[in-house]
């Protein structure tokens, strides 16, 4: 996990510090652990994480990265908005890496996690929402047989409205959705 972009209260995530707040979270944690205990890639599926801010999707995802990573897996956790901004820096000319090779960084990974979907839509011009759109395609299209989670807290009609059907679709094929919503999970402790 070397090149993911997360911060460092991620990196203390696992899978035996994850304390569901709800037998729906609990359901959760056990489909991403056995996602992470079966991973084949023979046998690629793709995870969509979904729910209410703090309730442990990214705590989750990177819980499977570490899982994998002692299996000598390649993986990569980004967060989406962190990764357009990534994306925007090869166009420097001082850029120690090119567009394409991002990309194809992304492209060759065992596991992608594309962490916070649909962020990058909030508070961009359209132009740039649409070129941050097409980029993401070019990377679902990319992962097509391989394995890739997504997070998000956006509802599956706002997932589609964002992206439209066409790429929506793309990007929900071999995908299983797991539901995650309850309490916020990161302010348990101030009850």
């Amino acid at each position: 996990t070397g090149d993911s972009l997360m911060n460092e209260r991620l990196a203390k995530c696992s899978f035996d510090n994850y304390m569901p707040v709800s037998p729906e979270l609990d359901r959760a944690k056990q489909v991403v652990k056995r996602y992470a205990e079966n991973f084949s890639k023979d046998n690629p599926v793709n995870l969509l994480l979904r729910g209410k801010y703090g309730t442990g999707k990214s705590h989750l995802a990177v819980s499977a990265v570490k899982v994998l990573v002692r299996q000598g897996k390649s993986c990569l956790f980004i967060s989406v908005p962190k990764l357009f901004t990534k994306l925007k820096s090869t166009y420097n000319n001082d850029s120690k890496e090119t567009e394409a090779e991002l990309l194809s960084h992304l492209e060759k990974m065992d596991l992608l996690i594309l962490d916070d979907v649909g962020a990058e839509k909030t508070k961009k011009a359209d132009d740039e929402y649409s070129w941050a759109k097409s980029k993401m395609f070019e990377i679902v299209d990319s992962r097509i047989g391989k394995h890739t989670i997504y997070t998000t807290n956006f509802s599956y009609k706002e997932l589609l409205s964002m992206y439209g059907e066409r790429n929506f679709s793309r990007m929900m094929e071999s995908t299983h959705v797991v539901k995650m919503n309850g309490e916020n999970y990161r302010l348990r402790d101030f009850k």
